[in-house]
């Protein structure tokens, strides 16, 4: 009994399994199937990768979320001015 089985995959990760298959002369299809026959193997690799894809994917989750009051706040300029304020301040204290 055989059933089948579509998978959605990034390209980095087909472009990966292409090159392995190429390797040992298998189509993509062939080493997959052969992969999930080898278990331990199979998922050790396969977490490696979707845990990096779940990571990138949070970290990029948080682009554009913070949006300072003053656009000038993150102006190199500015923060250079500050820094050497609150330098010269904090060195008048002693």
């Amino acid at each position: 009994m055989s059933h089948t089985v579509t998978l959605e995959l990034t390209d980095k990760i087909y472009s990966a399994l292409q090159q392995q298959a190429d390797k040992v002369g298998l189509s993509v299809t062939d080493l997959i199937t052969q992969k999930l026959q080898q278990p331990d193997e199979l998922s050790s690799n396969i977490s490696i990768e979707i845990e990096k894809e779940i990571r990138k994917q949070r970290f990029e989750s948080h682009f554009g979320e913070i949006e300072p009051s003053d656009p000038k706040s993150i102006d190199n300029e500015t923060i250079d001015a500050d820094l050497a304020q609150e330098y010269s301040s904090s060195n008048q204290e002693y």
